[in-house]
């Protein structure tokens, strides 16, 4: 819900980045450029500057969590062309991002940059001039939007491949900047999840990571090791004390959480080979479900707290018992795992194997 004013009107704001009428991810991450850029203080913005925040804006949602925008969306084209030409990584921050796309002197980036001039800029505030452009024709549209946003300006005025917010508007977004990026970050939620209907975590897709606590992990692991060790399931090698740690079976990146049946102890130079790759099913399955089993039966029967082993009711047939029977623990840890390979593969997500 946006906050009410006197001075604005909401009402018809609210329809710019309405999901009724999203074909694509551009009005909701051109807003979100605007808005950065006022929180930044700023109320004349180049094209440039918002395409360039709705490339740093999008980065780790479609390039890390490989989330799916359409099939006819380009700013995935245009995102994957900036990593390309800048060896940017897929964690790059948003100020590099930046840095670098205002500084390319690249044709074609600058081909893909304008893609994004014309149409949105002029669409966006179509809700305000309804009246206007109704029964004009698609083709006249963006020249009638332009020529109103000057004698009749109502949002922001367009001119020179730039904007400029109205001081009321400015204001307001401004004042109010906490709650609609909250707004626009529901509105980018329902959007995303569309596209995106078998993936988890959408909302914690949005912007890069913040901080992960892998404490207990680390304890429970580390006392598993202790009582009757650990090998590493992608060498076959046993697991040093001091040259471990956990990796994420299915990358984190696609499931977002820490659960402890989603991770095991490796070398730390096989965890960074591998990456955010998901294992080859065939090949690491049954002893992946193997060291998971022995960890959960032995943490149970060493009378670890079950609160620091409750990720695993998340299996929906295991009990926090001892000697749980392990044709049930591994036949529930395999649908679960298998079901969740299958969506991150579906996502772009490369399948890996050690080769070394």
């Amino acid at each position: 819900m946006l906050p009410v004013s006197y001075h604005v009107d909401v009402n018809t704001f609210s329809q710019t980045i309405s999901n009724k009428y999203l074909m694509n991810s551009y009005k909701l991450y051109w807003f979100a450029g605007i808005l950065e850029e006022v929180k930044s203080g700023n109320n004349k913005i180049s094209f440039k500057r918002i395409v360039s925040r709705m490339v740093a804006r999008s980065w780790y949602s479609l390039l890390k969590y490989k989330l799916h925008f359409g099939f006819q969306d380009r700013l995935y084209v245009l995102a994957q062309y900036v990593q390309q030409i800048s060896c940017l990584k897929d964690t790059a921050s948003e100020s590099a991002i930046l840095q670098f796309i205002e500084n390319s002197n690249d044709r074609m980036l600058d081909k893909y940059i304008r893609h994004f001039y014309t149409f949105v800029p002029y669409r966006f505030i179509s809700p305000f001039y309804y009246d206007e452009i109704k029964g004009i024709q698609e083709k006249d549209k963006n020249v009638l939007l332009g020529q109103l946003s000057k004698s009749k300006t109502k949002f922001y005025c367009i001119e020179d491949e730039r904007i400029e917010l109205i001081e009321e508007w400015f204001d307001y977004l401004y004042t109010n900047q906490t709650i609609i990026e909250g707004w626009l970050n529901l509105r980018l939620i329902t959007f995303l999840q569309r596209r995106n209907p078998h993936v988890p975590a959408i909302s914690a897709k949005l912007y890069p990571p913040r901080h992960r606590n892998l404490k207990n992990a680390t304890r429970f692991w580390a006392v598993v090791q202790k009582e009757i060790g650990i090998y590493n399931i992608y060498t076959g090698d046993n697991i040093k004390d001091n040259d471990y740690s956990l990796d994420h079976f299915i990358p984190w990146s696609f499931v977002m959480h820490d659960s402890l049946w989603n991770l095991i102890p490796v070398s730390r130079s096989i965890n960074s080979m591998k990456s955010d790759r998901i294992p080859k099913l065939s090949k690491y399955l049954e002893n992946f479900c193997d060291i998971q089993y022995s960890a959960f039966n032995t943490a149970l029967n060493i009378g670890l707290s079950k609160k620091n082993i409750e990720d695993y009711l998340f299996l929906s047939a295991v009990e926090l018992k001892k000697d749980f029977p392990k044709e049930i623990f591994v036949k529930s840890l395999h649908e679960i795992i298998k079901l969740l390979h299958q969506l991150a593969m579906n996502q772009g997500f490369q399948v890996w194997e050690n080769h070394y």
